[in-house]
């Protein structure tokens, strides 16, 4: 079913290649939730816009994200597949959620995950250098950081608040 427009929740604006405009709304939403931890309602909103554009690569990038497990490596894999018909920015998202979810039979699961987080965290901070502006590549590095490097974290998030108070992904990935 149509989600609904959600309001008191913040805002995460995550600019994507779309031709629809209401493409850009419900992506918006759907990334907002996520910093809300509210998968089911952020897989919705993800869902409706793809429904809006079928063959958008960050459309299946969020649901992706949303979705998890076997879901999740199916849904990056169709963003893949479209990812050369977005921006190098958009790239950049696309191939860190690739390289966080990849399957590697060879390694054990502890260092297989290490490595696919490392990978992860690279693109990411590749993408907060060359695109300082954009405040999901920090929010993700701040989440992927939580509990690991709380000093890092905490300077990430406040550089977030600076510049974007209602931020939902600052707050909650504070707490």
């Amino acid at each position: 079913t149509k989600p609904y427009r959600m309001t008191g929740i913040g805002m995460a604006h995550f600019p994507i290649t779309h031709k629809n405009p209401e493409v850009q709304v419900w992506f918006d939403q759907g990334n907002t939730l996520l910093h809300h931890f509210w998968d089911y309602e952020a897989e919705r909103a993800f869902r409706w816009a793809r429904k809006l554009e079928p063959e958008n690569a960050m459309v299946y990038w969020g649901l992706a994200r949303a979705a998890g497990g076997d879901r999740s490596k199916e849904f990056i894999r169709e963003a893949a597949k479209r990812k050369g018909a977005v921006t190098p920015r958009e790239r950049l998202y696309i191939e860190a959620l690739e390289a966080q979810i990849k399957t590697d039979s060879l390694r054990d699961r502890k260092s297989n995950y290490e490595n696919q987080q490392r990978d992860y965290l690279d693109t990411l901070e590749t993408i907060s250098v060359r695109y300082p502006e954009d405040l999901e590549a920090k929010a993700l590095i701040a989440l992927a950081g939580m509990g690991d490097n709380r000093y890092g974290t905490e300077q990430i998030i406040r550089e977030i608040l600076a510049k974007q108070a209602d931020h939902p992904g600052a707050h909650h990935y504070r707490i």
